[in-house]
């Protein structure tokens, strides 16, 4: 699912969401409420953890698969505040 293309800051400026691709999952642990109980949603961010891309329902084994795949492929984890899509 696409999130944001673009970003707000404090006054009434939009910026473009950053270029880099990291990686970060989220739940409940993290300060979100999730709409289901079905595990992790994982989101590609930019490197102040905007949102540009999310996958809901990500179970502990497919968590696991994923972070296997992002670290041969030399993606970054993220492992600041995401920033969803409201």
């Amino acid at each position: 699912m696409p999130a944001l293309a673009l970003r707000g800051d404090k006054g009434n400026v939009w910026e473009v969401v950053g270029e880099e691709n990291l990686y970060a999952f989220v739940n409940e642990s993290a300060g979100f409420v999730l709409t289901d109980n079905s595990g992790y949603i994982l989101a590609i961010v930019d490197s102040q953890g905007y949102s540009k891309s999310i996958v809901q329902g990500v179970t502990d084994e497919q968590k696991e698969k994923l972070e296997k795949s992002f670290v041969a492929d030399n993606i970054q984890k993220f492992d600041g505040k995401v920033i969803l899509p409201v």
